[in-house]
């Protein structure tokens, strides 16, 4: 009784994968990765504080139909300090390295797009200094609700994006430039 059961499980199993197989084969949009490097400007109270951050990130697509893609979306963002000197000798800085996880769709208008996502951020920051002498160092890491809202064009395999990402206090406009491939 044991063996039929098994045999039975596995030719549905068997199914269910070329199933699987036929619908990935048979969807009309790309599917494709693509690696960028990012350039944040910090937005809001965020810009009284830290400079331009840098970064790179990558996005899989997977193409519904000609127009419309799923997207996932995961970067590294690094944002340096102002520098700051206080009337009594003392230096503080701050730093912010946050990894965007993001998921929406995309909307192509024959080469332009609008992008929607929505995913959590970890954010870490570092923030040291010295007041008359003494040195402190503190770090603190979260995770927050993001909301990216951007579009932008490809050409052949080259993809310009611009996007600004909602992050509680740590909000910035995006700049992207990258270079997809098939899958």
């Amino acid at each position: 009784m044991k063996e039929i059961i098994a045999k039975k499980a596995n030719i549905w199993f068997l199914l269910v994968f070329l199933m699987m197989g036929s619908v990935a084969y048979s969807q009309e949009g790309f599917h494709k990765i693509n690696i960028g490097a990012d350039v944040a400007l910090p937005m809001g109270d965020f810009s009284d504080i830290s400079s331009v951050g840098f970064g790179v990130s990558g996005k899989v697509y997977y193409g519904i139909d000609n127009e419309i893609n799923l997207i996932g979306a995961i970067g590294y963002l690094h944002f340096t300090s102002k520098d700051f000197e206080d009337w009594e000798g003392g230096s503080y800085s701050f730093n912010v390295n946050m990894i965007p996880v993001m998921f929406g769709f995309d909307y192509d208008f024959g080469g332009f797009y609008v992008e929607p996502k929505l995913g959590l951020v970890f954010a870490s920051t570092k923030s040291e200094g010295s007041f008359m002498g003494v040195s402190y160092s503190e770090t603190h890491s979260s995770t927050e609700f993001g909301i990216g809202l951007g579009g932008g064009y490809r050409y052949e395999n080259f993809d310009f994006g611009l996007h600004y990402n909602i992050v509680k206090d740590l909000n910035y406009l995006g700049l992207r430039a990258a270079y997809n491939f098939n899958l």
